[in-house]
């Protein structure tokens, strides 16, 4: 019992050192959220605490940088639904990819011999995303002309950049002029890569849930708190599933 009791206390004295080493990088708000986070992921508290926050992003096309040339190897592209197979593998998720293909969403990939590199989500208005509910509860209304980003991911070094910085490209084939998406306030290297491309922080969404009540708050750029519903340029969030069905 003693030998168990000093590895999890020095796996948590690690864990603690490591997060103070990276505030020089995240800063304090960051890293008392990193914190927070982790004492909330606790078997006693992750039932009845939830905590969740994500800074919102938002690119106007006209605001993006000129796309770099593409590498020997690399390939950007839409998927199609060849490419199902490659996707549920990806993803770890066959029904949920097939779900998102068959409601009509998109999916754009950089392919590295032929492998997924990198892939991401988007859905176009006019529409609504409610897929973060279970986690962040929430719903995103948007009209045409924008897209919703999501659940984007990268395996291959510079797969992400590549794909994020080509994305624009294709999105305006499919007359979409700007692109809102959220990045968990923990993943501050995603936030920065997203800034590198063009994207601006307009605020933050927060979620706070204790033994089932839920408060959502949104933080605008403005640093004025607001309580959902509110909206964001042309974006409406919601704090209810349409019609109220939450099965």
């Amino acid at each position: 019992m003693t030998s168990v009791t000093h590895v999890k206390t020095g796996s948590a004295i690690r864990g603690f050192a490591r997060m103070l080493h990276l505030k020089r990088r995240r800063g304090w708000m960051r890293t008392f959220y990193a914190a927070i986070r982790w004492i909330t992921s606790l078997p006693v508290l992750r039932h009845c605490i939830q905590i969740c926050a994500s800074d919102v992003c938002h690119l106007r096309f006209a605001d993006t940088k000129k796309a770099p040339k593409i590498p020997g190897g690399f390939n950007v592209r839409m998927a199609t639904a060849g490419d199902m197979p490659a996707l549920s593998d990806y993803f770890k998720k066959p029904w949920q990819v097939r779900q998102r293909l068959e409601r009509g969403d998109f999916c754009f990939m950089t392919m590295f011999e032929s492998r997924i590199g990198a892939a991401v989500w988007v859905r176009i208005g006019p529409g609504c995303y409610q897929d973060d509910w279970n986690d962040m509860h929430y719903v995103s209304q948007f009209p045409a002309g924008v897209g919703w980003t999501y659940d984007g991911k990268g395996t291959k070094w510079g797969a992400w950049g590549m794909l994020m910085a080509r994305l624009p490209e294709f999105l305006r084939e499919l007359g979409v002029h700007e692109v809102i998406t959220l990045v968990d306030c923990n993943n501050w290297q995603s936030l920065d890569a997203h800034r590198s491309l063009g994207y601006e922080k307009i605020g933050t969404l927060g979620c706070i849930g204790w033994i089932g009540m839920i408060q959502n708050i949104y933080r605008s750029s403005n640093r004025t708190w607001h309580r959902l519903p509110t909206s964001i340029g042309a974006v409406e969030l919601l704090d209810k599933l349409p019609s109220d069905d939450r099965a």
